[in-house]
């Protein structure tokens, strides 16, 4: 799509990429995210210097298999031999879906959480944007930047590398018994926030923002 505009799409990967193509600067917000879907990401901005992800960061989908956290680590240490800034920023709550190229003027939001599902295997719909419409979502993004709080990328892999095998463990015994009164669950969950929560950083004075005890209770509800 070229010039100013809006079109209707049930999202597919190729409206991902197409975003993203020659994209120096990459924005995505998106609650859930699956290997696949961080590969066609990974591979759709190649070309990129600068990248934003705002994601739910809660351990309960990582548990649930709703987001794949050990992928998500892996693109990110990937992307620190190549990308000049990368600002990781995390909400328990987040529902928003946007895939954003600032520097070239085109956007995708809608429904569509970056999975597979998301991008064609459910009845999914989102809205290509590009020229001076996005304006409007530059303005969304400095509205909400304040209440997403930042995380740094160690701190968030090292987050992930001290709940996996906790992770596993409430993985598995959810299949077996489902998480309604686990031990494990609820171990997995203390350990992950536990050390999450000596890491996030808030994006505006404490005055102005809940306290990060009370952002990380809103990720416990799915």
């Amino acid at each position: 799509m070229s010039g100013s505009g809006i079109a209707v799409v049930s999202p597919a990967y190729r409206d991902l990429q197409e975003v993203y193509r020659g994209a120096k600067h990459v924005f995505a917000c998106t609650p859930f995210f699956s290997r696949d879907g961080l590969e066609v990401l990974e591979n759709s901005i190649r070309k990129a210097k600068r990248a934003e992800f705002w994601i739910a960061l809660n351990v309960t989908h990582w548990m649930t298999g709703h987001s794949d956290f050990d992928a998500l680590e892996g693109m990110l240490r990937r992307m620190q031999d190549t990308f000049d800034v990368i600002d990781v920023r995390v909400r328990g709550n987040l529902h928003s879906k946007l895939y954003y190229a600032p520097d070239v003027g085109r956007a995708l939001f809608g429904s569509s959480n970056l999975t597979a599902s998301g991008f064609g295997g459910n009845i999914e719909i989102g809205a290509v944007v590009s020229g001076k419409t996005c304006e409007q979502i530059d303005d969304w993004i400095e509205g909400q930047r304040g209440r997403i709080q930042s995380i740094g990328i160690e701190d968030f892999c090292s987050c992930v590398e001290l709940s996996r095998d906790a992770v596993k463990a409430a993985s598995d015994a959810m299949q077996d018994s489902g998480p309604t009164t686990l031990e494990d669950f609820n171990a997995a969950v203390d350990l992950f926030e536990k050390e999450l929560v000596k890491k996030l950083t808030p994006s505006r004075p404490a005055s102005k923002t809940k306290s990060k005890k009370s952002v990380l209770e809103l990720g416990r509800r799915i």
